[in-house]
């Protein structure tokens, strides 16, 4: 149990600084984000993209830490895109499908899920500097011994650069996950900031 003198937001905090200052050294990465509101931590990596049997994917990682509603709330997320089976439109926007798999201790419950989705993209222009994503995923089933219903998610986010090489990130989160004893909550929910850094 926590106590009132134990705040591990710090400890998160600082051990997700010092890896998104060190992370351009990891070959594997293109870009390491920090986003943070008032209550969660999230790291994220996107990696270099990868072809699985002729299929291109884009994979990223990340680790969500939120303190409410429960204090210990974890959730480990791998994401693969499918930018070619996705469309472009208007020159600008695309959208493309996505497989996340996930796993998160909430409520004292280890979930798993694999979800499927889609994200939305509207690339920057010489007129809007800044890009646009929004992204929603769906899992219908939860692995967590009989107790798991459904869980989703939903962001959308705006990305704004500093630099060549890195961006500030605002933007809503919103996970809500559903147990089969009919409690359903939100495991994080609310607006964000960060900032991202990108590297070859």
């Amino acid at each position: 149990m926590l106590t009132e003198n134990h705040n591990p937001m710090k400890n998160i905090a600082l051990f997700t600084t010092l890896l998104l200052l060190a992370s351009p050294a990891a070959a594997a990465a293109s870009s390491t984000g920090l986003l943070l509101n008032d209550d969660s931590v999230l790291i994220d990596h996107i990696s270099n993209p990868m072809t699985l049997r002729n299929i291109e994917l884009q994979p990223s990682y990340s680790l969500l830490y939120s303190q409410e509603p429960d204090p210990r709330n974890l959730l480990l997320s791998a994401k693969f895109e499918l930018p070619q089976k996705g469309w472009r439109f208007l020159d600008n926007h695309s959208i493309a499908p996505r497989v996340d798999l996930m796993a998160a201790d909430f409520m004292d419950y280890f979930l798993s899920a694999v979800a499927g989705g889609i994200i939305y993209r509207r690339a920057a222009t010489e007129s809007y500097p800044f890009n646009i994503l929004a992204e929603a995923t769906l899992a219908p089933q939860l692995t967590t011994m009989g107790r798991g219903k459904f869980l989703w998610t939903f962001k959308t986010q705006l990305n704004y650069p500093i630099t060549p090489d890195v961006e500030l990130n605002v933007g809503y989160r919103s996970i809500t996950m559903k147990l089969l004893n009919n409690y359903e909550d939100g495991f994080e929910r609310g607006l964000y900031f960060g900032i991202t850094s990108y590297y070859k």
